[in-house]
């Protein structure tokens, strides 16, 4: 974690940042550093470890060293900063919060794409802060470059950014899960992420910033450059954990929330009569402190404090380099109060538990203490998934978190596929897992938040500050929906429940910031980012997987007709030159199987992130009597967004322009009623190895899912003039690649430099097909091909290539009525 505080005045700005930034010493304990602007001197910076000193000791001399009217001052658990960033947007210093997941995807597409360099660290790594630099670098002004950045990254970033203009450029994150305030005074303006740091100062609330939003201030007002989206994720753990107890977010204070919590999980154990006889409630300092208070007002027990933390000589920020001294200094922190522990029975709450480690040896010290017993409640609910957006767990694996290293010792691997029934206390699976752990840490009882707990606790709508669909609404929701009369008609509700459910964790790996809606609703809604586009157009496509299906029926594989689904519908879209937006599914069954409904939206989902599109809806009907029990057919509808300037057709195209071909993956989704009856596959051993598939087995190649082409097609679009697109899809070569072609003008291919791929050589030769029927039915081993001018061969090549598509050439634009020769 971290924070920042920034100020732009009309005099000397230093103290101002100096204590401000220091009110952020509860977010960071590993770096720390102050960036001025002053127009007679330029950018100033200073940066600090503050392991083993606190913030205030490291740079108690600032004021002697640097002088500004505008300055920016961070705190944090990661990389050096601010950096200081000389560009073609100018010289800035830069500074930020949050954790980039794709960083290495990110760096090497910076390196290879645009010939970039970075500085490497120890190790290799890269700093965050300059890998978002210069992501920003790459677009014309800092708002462009901000919300660039801001989309590509997978994780979160808070962006604070001092130019020479004496001005402070201020964006939360996309989703807005961390908090970015202004405030205001007679002295300037100043943005943190603690409101509480500059009304310390004298400043007064002036604005909090939306999901995304960008605004520059000076030392007399701000502006907004870009404006906020509209959905929210904002983190449940601000208010549970890293909050101090005076902030506020969202209008609601941390302390106040807190105080809920803990009233909440009471009254919970009270109605579900598991409130335990203790002699004192108690938190585990500090932050589980106030949780305890809650929980020992509504459960009428008495609070007490029986063991404080000594921080006089070993404040938070103290870490020791030497694990075994760390484990040390931890215990010798903890001093007790023998008369508040010795022959008491005591209930202590945690603001979470994450991998138990701590609290292990909190639990064991109470007792040779004299505890008689200890019960322990979680503010949080069972955490089962490392956090991708904060990183708040130091766990480097999943799985070292204590409810997933106990499910595996519970259950092995087959566990961790019912993690919703463990966190469910009313369910066996969710009362084994708390006896495990209470086991595990010889506990006399645990219990912990449930999800609804929390978010009544914070208050605000769930949909901006926790997931959807706990594990008790599903239940309730499944049995008020049974309907025997209709069931015994062949429809199952509660099955498409169920399915819809399992699909969840898929879609949820789809959504991006345009999503406005949660599936389930009766229609998918989402807002497109039109920043930049003058003329927006959208452009629709849709299809289905066809008979291919019945290669998916006769080996029982779901999990890839998905992909071939959203391909056959992005790839045409993009061939307009627009980037798919969304998708909708559409499966229609015999009989609803939830287990097979899920893996065949689960390819969806995978295809949709292949495409850089959201899954946002669609329907599951299921059809008795209409589809035989096991067969199901499948179908999709994408919508893409492009400029009206920026449509593809074939207007520009011209004599001696070149043909390049991208690779197909195999037959795709078209000729597949020809490849059944060649194959009689209905008949033949689809496990059968074949040489001349180079040792693949018949079905493996012919499930190969379809090649999705967004991504190097976009890249391409990008950077070069393409004149032409075209999805070779059923028809083949002389029905497709005919259509981007304007009259008066003819695609001559080559075929001798076309790479076939061995399943057509195979389905020629098993089905005596000539070699005219097969460029007219399969792509051959063309997926799509593309038309640039001659000039731009190379580089549209080298483009492709970095992209992860080894394309080649294999023609050109002549003049003909014919439209399409293959020669």
């Amino acid at each position: 974690m971290g924070g920042f505080f920034g100020v732009v005045g009309k005099t000397d700005v230093l103290s101002d940042v100096f204590f401000g930034t220091d009110y952020h010493s509860h977010l960071g304990t590993k770096s720390a550093g102050m960036a001025a602007f002053e127009s007679s001197i330029g950018l100033q910076r200073k940066i600090h470890n503050i392991g083993n000193s606190p913030f205030r000791i490291k740079f108690e001399g600032i004021l002697e060293q640097m002088t500004g009217s505008a300055a920016i001052g961070c705190i944090n658990d990661s990389d050096p900063q601010p950096l200081l960033i000389r560009s073609k947007l100018g010289r800035y210093a830069i500074c930020t919060v949050g954790v980039i997941n794709n960083a290495d995807e990110l760096i090497e597409n910076h390196i290879n794409e645009n010939g970039g360099q970075l500085n490497a660290m120890t190790r290799g790594g890269v700093n965050s802060t300059e890998l978002l630099a210069a992501l920003i670098n790459r677009k014309k002004t800092f708002a462009e470059g901000i919300r660039y950045a801001q989309k590509i990254i997978k994780g979160t970033a808070l962006i604070l950014i001092l130019t020479e203009n004496n001005t402070i450029i201020a964006s939360r994150d996309l989703y807005g899960r961390l908090p970015v305030h202004i405030g205001k005074s007679k002295k300037g303006m100043c943005v943190s992420f603690e409101h509480f740091a500059y009304q310390k100062l004298g400043y007064k609330n002036a604005y909090e910033l939306k999901p995304g939003e960008i605004v520059e201030m000076d030392a007399e007002n701000y502006k907004v450059l870009a404006p906020g989206m509209k959905k929210m994720r904002v983190c449940s753990f601000l208010w549970s954990y890293y909050g101090f107890p005076t902030s506020t977010y969202e209008g609601v204070n941390v302390e106040m929330m807190r105080y809920r919590n803990g009233h909440i999980m009471a009254r919970n154990d009270k109605e579900n009569g598991c409130l335990p006889d203790a002699d004192y409630i108690a938190g585990v300092p500090d932050s589980g402190t106030p949780h305890a208070i809650g929980y020992a007002n509504e459960s009428k027990l008495s609070f007490a404090r029986p063991f404080i933390k000594y921080t006089p000589t070993w404040p938070r920020s103290f870490m020791p380099a030497n694990q075994k001294e760390r484990n040390r200094i931890a215990k010798m922190k903890q001093i007790p109060v023998d008369e508040l522990i010795k022959d008491k029975e005591l209930l202590f709450v945690d603001d979470s538990i994450v991998r138990g480690t701590q609290l292990r040896e909190t639990v064991e010290f109470l007792y040779e203490s004299g505890a008689k017993k200890v019960h322990m409640r979680s503010a949080c609910p069972p955490i089962m998934y490392g956090c991708k957006f904060l990183n708040f767990s130091r766990a480097t694996s999943d799985n070292e978190l204590i409810t997933r290293a106990t499910i595996l010792k519970l259950e092995g691997e087959k566990g961790l596929d019912y993690l919703d029934e463990y966190s469910n206390p009313a369910t066996e699976r969710g009362k084994k897992l708390r006896e495990a752990i209470c086991e595990g840490l010889h506990l006399a009882s645990l219990e912990y938040q449930t999800l609804d707990g929390l978010i009544e606790a914070i208050g605000l709508d769930k949909s901006k500050s926790a997931p959807i669909a706990g594990p008790e609404r599903k239940i309730k929701m499944i049995e008020n929906s049974k309907s025997d009369i209709y069931a015994s008609a062949g429809v199952d509700i509660t099955a498409g429940y169920k399915a819809v459910e399992l699909m969840k964790k898929h879609i949820a790996r789809t959504l991006n910031e345009g999503v406005c809606s949660d599936v389930g609703g009766f229609g998918g809604l989402f807002a497109p980012d039109l920043s930049g586009i003058e003329e927006p157009i959208l452009v629709s496509g849709t299809d289905g997987v066809g008979t291919k299906l019945k290669i998916a029926f006769l080996l029982d594989k779901h999990d890839t007709v998905g992909i071939d689904c959203v391909a056959m519908c992005v790839n045409d879209v993009i061939c307009c030159g627009a980037k798919p937006l969304f998708f909708l599914d559409y499966i229609a069954c015999g009989k609803n199987f939830p287990e097979k409904i899920e893996k065949i939206v689960s390819g969806v989902c995978e295809g949709c992130v292949q495409a850089g599109s959201a899954l946002i809806g669609g329907e599951t009907a299921e059809m008795p009597g209409f589809y035989p029990e096991n067969e199901y057919d499948l179908a999709g509808f994408c919508v893409g967004l492009t400029d009206k300037k920026k449509i593809i057709d074939n207007k520009q195209m011209r004599e001696g322009d070149v043909i390049i071909a991208l690779p197909s993956s195999g037959v795709h989704s078209n000729g597949f009623s020809l490849v059944r009856k060649i194959f009689d596959v209905e008949n033949a051993d689809l496990n059968e190895k074949y040489d001349e598939l180079c040792g693949k087995t018949l079905g493996e190649t012919l499930l190969t899912p379809t090649k999705i082409y967004v991504k190097p097609v976009l890249s391409l679009i990008d950077k070069v003039k393409v004149k032409g697109i075209s999805h070779i899809t059923g028809g083949g070569f002389y029905e497709n690649i005919p259509r981007s072609i304007p009259e008066g003008l003819c695609a001559e291919i080559e075929k001798d430099r076309i790479k076939v791929l061995p399943i057509f050589k195979l389905i020629a030769k098993r089905g005596n097909v000539s070699e005219r029927d097969m460029f007219n039915t399969f792509n051959m081993g063309v997926g799509m091909s593309v038309v640039v001018s001659a000039e731009d061969e190379n580089k549209a090549l080298e483009i492709l290539k970095n992209n992860g598509t080894d394309a080649y050439t294999i023609g050109k634009i002549i003049k003909s009525d014919e439209r399409i020769s293959i020669v």
